[in-house]
């Protein structure tokens, strides 16, 4: 068992000598344009509803109210469930080109696609039974007809998100993330322009279009790159449905956790939204609760890009067995998180009576987001760091830790305990938030405690026998 700390670095044979300042500047350069395609990504709902809120008429409140539970049930049954499944490449795709062995790329590449095939079947069926779904739920039968209307658009373009999510991550495993910021824009870009002309002729069908148009343009935009740089003709891409099937329980085995940990956690803010509307003031309470949920999302998606940064460069350097320079870079990565977030928190705090009104135009709603921002703040600090640990323990192949962790955190305390606060306490919409943080503080906590105590000659043989060159 190695030490259980991550200083002073643990040298193996081999290992040349750590640079910190290349290692930071390493990072940093994956960082920041995988941080700005995350946002990027993340606009298709803000999108959606914008192209929406453009059509005029009576039921135009139920056609804004459908799209925003369409991009609300989809971010979980599609987006979770895409991104969540295939961060089991950003494992397997950094450690097979940190040690070499790209020919396990094109294993990778055909276990995924098979097994995101499979995950679609379930998927459909959310989909199509969609209205049901939100109407046993407790949603207003008529918004929840036109969220399933539109879901079902959405479920067209799925299999070309999930090909694309799967392409991706294999092409991100080469520390190659500027094009996917380029692809990331031009879908935004034809998902804004489409919907300007197809909610014109075709109102709110045309939204939906144009949100299908998108997905379906993220693909080919990735094609047209690697027609240019065809970096995959190093993966030795063969098509053999022995050797997907012989590594699809591998792919589920690491994605499935991740895939858990990305519901879970969207899951979480959604069921704090349905806790504020039992609130004394109930729509001032959602309205608030709705907006600093967005302002959180925004915040945790940027970092979120920048975690995945960040375990790709660990998995490089673990299939590359070069142990003291993941160390290195985990060190390194924990401390600009930590500066960043604290940067970000006081920009959070300075702005609190300016942020809300971007989202809404009620004085009330405003009020009351601006005074229960104060405290987000804990939430937002310890959100960034758990991301980060998710990431480095997903890099260290052990999702499955990380899945448990956030399971315990928000389910089994954060949700309790918030509850408690906000009802029992009486302390409302601040308690609401602050009891939450409770259990995201619990999970830093574990993280803290865990990961230095990590096996590291153990993930380091791991590593070695999955990207084995005579397994191939």
């Amino acid at each position: 068992m190695s030490t259980p700390t991550l200083l002073p670095y643990t040298q193996v044979q081999d290992d040349p000598p750590v640079h910190v300042r290349t290692e930071l500047w390493a990072l940093l350069s994956l960082a920041a344009p995988m941080s700005i395609t995350m946002l990027l990504d993340s606009l298709a709902t803000t999108i959606s509803v914008a192209l929406v809120g453009r059509l005029d008429g009576p039921n135009a409140t139920e056609l804004i109210a459908g799209a925003a539970l369409s991009s609300m049930y989809t971010s979980i049954t599609t987006i979770g469930v895409g991104i969540g499944l295939t961060t089991a490449l950003d494992t397997f795709g950094a450690q097979a080109v940190g040690s070499g062995n790209l020919a396990k790329m094109g294993v990778y590449l055909q276990s995924a696609l098979l097994a995101m095939a499979l995950v679609f079947v379930p998927v459909f069926l959310l989909h199509w039974f969609c209205r049901d779904i939100l109407i046993g739920l407790g949603q207003d039968p008529i918004a929840a007809a036109h969220a399933g209307r539109f879901t079902m658009y959405i479920t067209i373009g799925v299999p070309f998100f999930f090909a694309y999510e799967v392409v991706r991550k294999l092409i991100q495993s080469h520390s190659i993330i500027f094009p996917m910021t380029a692809v990331a824009l031009l879908a935004n870009v034809v998902h804004v322009v489409a919907g300007i002309f197809l909610v014109q002729s075709m109102g709110f069908n045309g939204a939906a279009l144009a949100r299908l148009l998108s997905m379906v343009s993220y693909p080919i935009f990735l094609a047209l790159y690697l027609w240019f740089n065809p970096v995959h003709t190093q993966w030795v891409i063969q098509w053999r449905w022995a050797t997907a099937t012989a590594n699809l329980r591998d792919f589920f085995v690491f994605g499935f956790p991740a895939m858990l940990m990305m519901v879970l956690e969207l899951g979480a803010f959604e069921i704090l939204t349905i806790l504020s509307g039992l609130l004394p003031n109930s729509l001032i309470a959602v309205g608030a609760s709705s907006v600093l949920m967005n302002i959180v999302s925004f915040i945790y998606t940027m970092y979120f890009g920048m975690a995945i940064a960040a375990g790709i460069r660990v998995g490089l350097m673990v299939g590359a067995n070069q142990l003291a320079h993941a160390q290195c870079v985990i060190r390194l990565a924990y401390t600009f998180f930590i500066g960043a977030a604290t940067l970000t928190a006081i920009l959070l705090f300075s702005l609190r009576h300016h942020l809300p009104s971007l989202y809404v135009s009620d004085p009330d709603i405003i009020a009351r987001a601006a005074s229960t921002i104060v405290y987000i703040l804990p939430l937002h600090l310890l959100d960034v760091l758990n991301a980060l640990s998710q990431a480095v323990l997903r890099a260290l192949g052990k999702p499955a830790l990380a899945a448990s962790v956030n399971a315990g955190a928000y389910y089994l305390l954060g949700l309790p305990v918030a509850a408690l606060f906000a009802f029992v306490g009486h302390w409302n919409l601040p308690g609401l938030w602050g009891g939450f943080s409770i259990g995201s503080l619990v999970g830093c906590v574990l993280y803290a405690y865990l990961i230095p105590r990590l096996d590291w000659d153990a993930i380091l043989d791991e590593t070695k026998k999955r990207n084995d060159i005579n397994q191939d």
